[in-house]
């Protein structure tokens, strides 16, 4: 527990915030926006998503029923998988995975869908996480509600507060922006990990940024690296770096918060400082 000279800089951002606290509302906006960003951007980043999501999801779940009498066995497992159809349950599993990586968590709202093509009339919208928010402290205060979701006296989930109109879309900033509707926590699917006790929403899985440097030769690859590691030792924080003959990969993450902090951003901005020093050379 001893902080001296050589651990300063390391231990310079830990902090006594509470779960909630540490994953504030502008917290979780920031990073969530940046993860959306590097998967929309890095090809490598979009990959791991999609593969991710692929692979969990794959055709989608399918029902097996064990009662005794097989004819209804197979009657109730063919309506689960007509049903599983007309929702296009697959898809929207498929991108709630998607969305639970970039935004560290996924929403679902079910309703009855008397359209669907189906006897079981039970729908699926996916909402974004941007969307679940309470806009106005005086709801929060009166409603015991941390961001978009109300509690009961014992911590479980009563209700969601869902804007009915998403904060990024065209005119948000208008009035209207902070009407909601109060949705029933047994009506609202929320698909998030929790990390520590008392946590209630969730910042992104994505939390390591990856970058790709194309370099001139293998001299200008070394004094790159040089300099990466210059401006490590001057930040006190160290990237991961591999190396080929014209090319250097960056990764950007904090062990000690496993994730992303602010440090990571500092280095990266910095490092794409570098590589523009270095190509004009």
């Amino acid at each position: 527990a001893q902080t001296n000279a050589d651990n300063r800089r390391h231990w310079a951002n830990a902090d006594g915030l509470s779960a909630e606290a540490a994953a504030s509302p502008a917290v979780r906006r920031t990073l969530r926006n940046r993860a959306r960003y590097e998967i929309a951007n890095n090809s490598y980043a979009r990959g791991i998503v999609l593969t991710l999501a692929n692979d969990v999801t794959g055709t989608g779940p399918r029902l097996q029923m064990l009662a005794q009498n097989a004819e209804v066995n197979r009657q109730v497992e063919a309506e689960f998988a007509a049903w599983a159809k007309a929702v296009d349950l697959p898809g929207k599993l498929r991108t709630m995975r998607m969305a639970r990586a970039q935004d560290g968590e996924a929403f679902a709202v079910l309703f009855s869908n008397d359209n669907l093509d189906s006897s079981v009339k039970l729908d699926l919208k996916l909402i974004e996480a941007d969307q679940v928010a309470t806009q106005s402290a005086r709801v929060k205060q009166a409603d015991n509600a941390v961001d978009g979701i109300v509690f009961d006296a014992f911590g479980n989930p009563t209700e969601y507060h869902l804007l009915k109109s998403h904060p990024g879309a065209s005119g948000a900033l208008s009035t209207s922006s902070l009407a909601y509707d109060r949705v029933p926590a047994e009506s609202m699917i929320h698909w998030f990990r929790t990390d520590r006790p008392g946590q209630r929403r969730l910042v992104a899985d994505v939390k390591v940024l990856e970058k790709h440097f194309a370099t001139g030769n293998f001299r200008q690859t070394m004094a790159f690296a040089n300099r990466i590691a210059e401006i490590a030792a001057e930040k006190g924080h160290h990237p991961d770096l591999h190396l080929s003959y014209r090319r250097v990969i960056v990764h950007q993450t904090t062990h000690a918060v496993g994730g992303l902090s602010e440090n990571d951003f500092i280095m990266t901005a910095k490092v794409d400082e570098a590589i523009d020093v270095i190509a004009n050379r």
